[in-house]
This record gives C-alpha cells, sequence and structure tokens, in this order.
C-alpha cells in the first residue's frame, strides 16, 4: 500500500527540488522511488514521468524520477542503497523501519529532510481488522485465520498487548496477502478467506473504505509501530540546498506554485513537517525489540513459507 501513494509523493518531491534549485538550473537531481512490483505497470508511472518532463522543462532544471522495483519480503534498504552507492539517486525514501536499519548500519550518509505525515499522522499504527461486529476482543481471534502482506508490525502489536508468540502459534493459520490496493485485502476478509488481516491505519483511511454507509470491517486493536516516509539526502548536496528544499516542502501547502498538486495532498491526507528526533527514537527502539527478539528471522520464514513466487496473490 506504500506505493501508488510514493509515486504521487514523488511528484511532489521532484517538482519541490527543481524549485528549490533554480539558480543552479543545470544542476541534475534523481528523486529514487521505491515501489512494489506491478506498481511501474499502471498508470500513474508514464503520468509521473510526463510530469518530472514538464517541470524540468519550465524550471530549466534537470530534475529526474527512478524507480526502485522491489518484491514484498525483500530487502529494501538494500536496494535502495545500491542506487544511492552507485551514485543514480540523489534522493529517496524510507520508512522508519527502513531508517532504524541505516542507523544501525552506522550509516551517517543521508541526511533527512522532511517527512509526509499519511492521515495526518507521522508515526504510523499497525491494526488488526476484523469483519464488522464479529469478534469483541484480541483473545477471541486465538485460532483463527489471519493474513497480512507484512508479519514483524502484527508480532509487535500482540507483544505489546501482553501475547509473545509466533503468530502462527497465536492464530490457527496464518497467509501471505497482497494489500496493494488495500482493497484487495478487505475482499479477501469479506469473502471469508480469513477471519482478521493486518495492515497501517493511515493507509485504511486514506482508501477511504472506512467512511463509506456499508463498511464490512472494522479495526480491533491498533498499536504504532512505524514512521511515514522519511526524505533523505544524499551528504554531498550542498547543505544550503537540502535547507532551502525542507523550507520549500514544508510551506509548500500555502505555496501557490503548489496548486497544481494539491489534489496530492488530498490523496494522501497529509503536508511535510520536520523530522522530529523522539520519533525516530520510539521506532528505532521497536526496531532494535524486533532483532533482538528474533522477530526478522520469524518474518523472512514467513514470507519464504507463505509469499507467491511472484506479485499479484
Amino acid at each position: 500500500m506504500r506505493i501508488n501513494v510514493a509515486i504521487v509523493l514523488a511528484a511532489l518531491t521532484v517538482f519541490a527540488f527543481g524549485y528549490a534549485n533554480q539558480a543552479g538550473a543545470q544542476a541534475r537531481y534523481t528523486v529514487g522511488i521505491p515501489v512494489v512490483a506491478g506498481m511501474e505497470n499502471t498508470q500513474l508511472a508514464p503520468l509521473f514521468q510526463e510530469l518530472v518532463k514538464v517541470v524540468g522543462d519550465k524550471l530549466g532544471v534537470k530534475a529526474d524520477m527512478k524507480l526502485i522495483i522491489y518484491e514484498q519480503g525483500d530487502d529494501i534498504l538494500q536496494k535502495v542503497l545500491s542506487e544511492v552507492d552507485s551514485k543514480k539517486v540523489d534522493i529517496t525514501l524510507l520508512f522508519g523501519q527502513e531508517y532504524s536499519e541505516l542507523q544501525a548500519k552506522s550509516r551517517m550518509d543521508l541526511i533527512p529532510i522532511v517527512t509526509l505525515s499519511a492521515a495526518g499522522q507521522p508515526i504510523l499504527a499497525n491494526c488488526i481488522y476484523v469483519r464488522k461486529g464479529e469478534i469483541k476482543s484480541l483473545q477471541e481471534l486465538r485460532g483463527k485465520k489471519w493474513a497480512a502482506a507484512s508479519y514483524r508490525p502484527t508480532r509487535y502489536l500482540l507483544y505489546k498487548k501482553g501475547i509473545d508468540e509466533p503468530l502462527d502459534k497465536f492464530f490457527g493459520s496464518i497467509d501471505y496477502a497482497n494489500d496493494s490496493p488495500i482493497t484487495l485485502i478487505v475482499k479477501g476478509l469479506e469473502d471469508k478467506e480469513f477471519d482478521a488481516f493486518s495492515s497501517y491505519d493511515s493507509f485504511v483511511k486514506i482508501s477511504g473504505l472506512t467512511t463509506k454507509k456499508d463498511v464490512s470491517f472494522e479495526p480491533l486493536v491498533c498499536e504504532k509501530y512505524d514512521h511515514s516516509w522519511i526524505f533523505v539526502a544524499r551528504k554531498d548536496i550542498p547543505a544550503a540546498t537540502i535547507d532551502e528544499f525542507r523550507k520549500v516542502l514544508i510551506g509548500a501547502q500555502r505555496d501557490p506554485d503548489f496548486g497544481k498538486f494539491q489534489f496530492a495532498f488530498q490523496i494522501v491526507q497529509g503536508k511535510f513537517q520536520p523530522v522530529k528526533q523522539e520519533d525516530i527514537k520510539m521506532v528505532r527502539q521497536i526496531f532494535d525489540l524486533s532483532i533482538k527478539n528474533g522477530w526478522r528471522k520469524e518474518e523472512n520464514a514467513f514470507f519464504n513459507k507463505y509469499k507467491p513466487a511472484k506479485s499479484g496473490k
């Protein structure tokens, strides 16, 4: 679900970066956007490519976009760093767990610029969703069928609720289910392929499904887990340029030059804002806990066993 949203965000990012660098018209910057395999073939990608060209021509700035394609379960950070280290990408975006892993690797060469909140939240809560009115407590889920496109967020959620068990021990059965777009996994719940699914609440809210009169599902329990998109820049980009970029993005919603992109803010119900160190610290503590308790190994086993060889289960 990160991912059609991420392409829209990239449009805003490239536009702002071009704006911030009008004085150096021949400077060239490439924004790397991680997208799950399959999304590169949607209408959003060519639309964005055209947008980059139009904006670049208008501003006299060479601003490009590069999609970094990954499969669910891939090491996204490794793919991103490969592009950064080969200097094919100057700016990219990471979620908080990936940024925490970057910190754990003692990588100090990517500078946080801003974050873009999702559904008004810089911190993302993972929720377990069930069919409306069917299950009333977490304990009622024991032995039921569960599915998701990720593992660790729900492992952490159960841990925080006092249940320190691998997911396949708590649930009667577990499975991988594609949640990009979110309608896919909701349909699986409605069709009773499983009794519960997990996803970030902000992404579910952005989908608009929860505002429908006949909404068929509801959150059972939630727990803060991850940080929304953090835009980072290579350290060798001039500090003054990064500062100007940050200033332009934070003021974007009030800037008439962003008028044609207001729809993107509305889609994600978000705004650019400074990255708060207390938020980064909280997410880093969750990352460290997951490594210490072996949840990444459990997650790898989950993907190896349940995720289909190709996208689109």
